[in-house]
């Protein structure tokens, strides 16, 4: 007797559904252990962002979504394309250099430009100009022209001073509006400026600096409020997302007090459930929901901070909190490579592939941190392909079991006619 049709599709949709676990159990495995080639992961990201960025306006798409989408788009492809630079000769550094200075001429384009109005310190805000001045020293450092070191060095005068006449110790973004984490970046701007070209008096605004700052710190972490008043009055209290940003750069603006900060936002904000990490957006005990800077918050864990914790580790160089990041963001992340081009959660947003690409290629830094994140345990995040698999491996010897045992007619495990009488 033949197979009923309902039968084959019943074992053809079972057999489809074995390959799709065993292949993602398998990927599972192979990113979640650091397999394959990080050079290609980072190249093939450099090739789909420069595309979507050149080509398909990618930087307008994320200013429609967020109010820095496409700055931050941009100026972090650049600092990735100045970060590869570094590591390269021949084309593959001229190329890169060539994408880097395009990035920094579309800073410097009205159209970004005028997403920032003028501040009472800076042109335009603390946020645009820090970021360009970051950008500005990784060309001119590599291979500046006597042009470029000249507009670096001129940007770093303005920082320098505008750090000097601030008496509470941080810029505003905007008019009347203030983020510390934003002067943390300007200050290792600086920092960097100085290191291509001497900008007379660095050393000491970056020390002077640093000390009206240390009066600002909340009193029980002991990390930079998120937001404060244009005095330096705290309005909002230590969250993941500046915190996690400002590891990035302390190394640059003072290298004591990352030493001090790491432990206490990783001790603060990282957290581990269930063999995954992230950070959350708030203090334990602290209520707080997702706005703009943090994103969506699940289970109290900002993905944006979690994002950038991995370039906030590779600077503290706790390599084991990086390395684990980055295969957390393989495996969670669905990364598609095709055509010599990857992106990851389909590509939706440009913005989130810039910030893994700028993290991933940060460059490590040297010692061993205070504080270090074990690594999580890998096997529970095989546990649902394994569940699936053994799941659909019993439903199917279960109901044979029950046919047989009911009628003996000898159906198989899906409902098919085996062909004896």
């Amino acid at each position: 007797m033949p197979r009923s049709g309902g039968g084959v599709v019943r074992r053809a949709v079972w057999w489809a559904l074995v390959v799709v676990l065993v292949a993602g159990l398998g990927r599972t495995a192979w990113y979640a252990t650091g397999s394959g080639s990080e050079a290609a992961r980072v190249s093939g990201q450099l090739r789909w962002l420069g595309s979507e960025l050149d080509h398909h306006d990618a930087a307008g798409r994320m200013q429609g979504l967020f109010p820095e989408g496409a700055f931050f788009t941009t100026v972090l492809d650049g600092l990735a394309r100045t970060a590869t630079a570094q590591g390269a000769s021949g084309p593959e550094r001229t190329a890169a250099l060539e994408v880097a200075r395009r990035r920094l001429a579309d800073l410097r384009s009205r159209d970004l430009l005028a997403t920032f109005p003028a501040t009472a310190e800076l042109p335009h805000g603390v946020f645009a100009e820090a970021w360009t001045l970051l950008l500005e020293a990784d060309v001119a450092g590599l291979d500046g022209t006597p042009a470029e070191r000249d507009a670096m060095r001129a940007r770093a005068t303005r920082l320098r001073d505008a750090l000097d006449r601030s008496a509470g110790g941080f810029l505003q973004a905007y008019p009347g509006q203030a983020w510390p984490v934003d002067t943390v970046v300007a200050a290792a701007a600086l920092a960097r400026a100085d290191r291509v070209e001497p900008v007379p008096g660095t050393a000491g605004t970056l020390r002077r600096w640093v000390a009206r700052v240390e009066l600002h710190r909340d009193p029980v972490t002991r990390l930079l409020p998120h937001r404060v008043a244009p005095d330096g009055t705290g309005l909002e209290g230590p969250r993941g997302s500046s915190s996690a940003l400002a590891q990035v750069f302390w190394p640059d603006a003072d290298p004591e007090a990352a030493a001090a900060d790491y432990p206490r936002f990783v001790a603060t904000f990282v957290t581990r459930v269930v063999g995954a990490i992230g950070v959350r957006e708030y203090p334990r005990g602290t209520p707080g929901g997702g706005d703009v800077d943090s994103g969506p918050l699940v289970a109290g864990v900002s993905l944006s901070a979690t994002a950038v914790a991995l370039a906030a580790a590779r600077r503290a160089g706790d390599e084991r909190l990086a390395r684990d990041l980055l295969a957390q963001a393989e495996v969670a992340g669905l990364p598609v490579q095709a055509a010599g081009q990857r992106r990851y959660a389909a590509g939706v947003l440009p913005v989130g592939d810039a910030f893994l690409l700028w993290a991933r290629t940060r460059p490590v830094g040297e010692g061993t941190p205070a504080v270090t994140a074990p690594r999580p345990l890998w096997v529970l995040w095989s546990l649902p392909w394994v569940l699936g698999l053994l799941l659909l491996v019993a439903v199917p010897v279960l109901r044979h079991r029950r046919r047989r045992g009911a009628s003996g007619s000898g159906r198989d495990g899906f409902g098919a006619v085996d062909g004896r009488r």
